[in-house]
């Protein structure tokens, strides 16, 4: 029982001496007395400072060389931080979601091959498909189904694979059904772990009402 065990319980070595295991810890019993091979579990507790704590708990049987048990050897850690941190993640993400789901522009991301790989419903209505899922399964070549114009199509990408981004793009987005909308196109390149671009991401204004 050493300090980090005391710390993390709330019990000195002294106080342990002649406890049973199960009293210290919070791990049933019926566990410590039948484990037989190294497990891990995630157990949430109160400390005795009245704080609720989650832990990582790993404990393995400690054998002799012929298969006897003599006993059990444990490793714990607080993980409360790292749970929190990961919620706070979560909570990031889910509202980066929200962002992405509901912005009033259109959102969307392209790969090297020209495929659009996600995009947002303000999109998916720009272009005129009834979802977002829509776009990305029919849109396999960015250049030649959302531009009007060919032309721009190509001052754009060579823009995007040049200058690795663009701005205040001005130019006419082709829809589903041939007919188009007025936009104000912005898009950044987008990398991978090696730091090699893998596409871009694109950003949209419908801008018809203006023209």
């Amino acid at each position: 029982w050493n300090k980090g065990a005391a710390d993390l319980f709330g019990y000195s070595e002294y106080e342990t001496m002649g406890c049973f295991l199960y009293e210290l810890i919070p791990l049933e019993k019926d566990k410590l007395v039948e484990c037989r091979r190294t497990r891990r579990e995630t157990v949430t507790y109160i400390a005795g400072s009245g704080q609720k704590l989650h832990c990582e708990i790993l404990y393995t049987p400690i054998m002799t060389t012929k298969g006897e048990k003599l006993g059990i050897a444990v490793l714990a850690r607080d993980i409360s931080e790292e749970l929190q941190l990961k919620k706070n993640l979560k909570q990031q993400k889910q509202h980066l979601s929200d962002i992405f789901d509901f912005a009033p522009i259109g959102i969307y991301h392209v790969n090297m091959e020209g495929s659009v790989t996600s995009a947002n419903s303000e999109y998916a209505w720009m272009l005129g498909y009834e979802s977002s899922r829509a776009v990305v399964e029919q849109v396999g070549d960015f250049a030649g189904q959302t531009f009007f114009e060919p032309e721009k199509a190509e001052e754009f990408m060579f823009a995007i694979y040049e200058a690795e981004e663009v701005s205040r793009f001005r130019c006419q987005i082709k829809r589903k059904d041939g007919s188009y909308v007025w936009g104000l196109c912005y898009a950044k390149a987008t990398y991978d772990e090696s730091g090699r671009m893998n596409g871009f991401n694109g950003f949209t204004i419908d801008i018809s009402e203006t023209v």
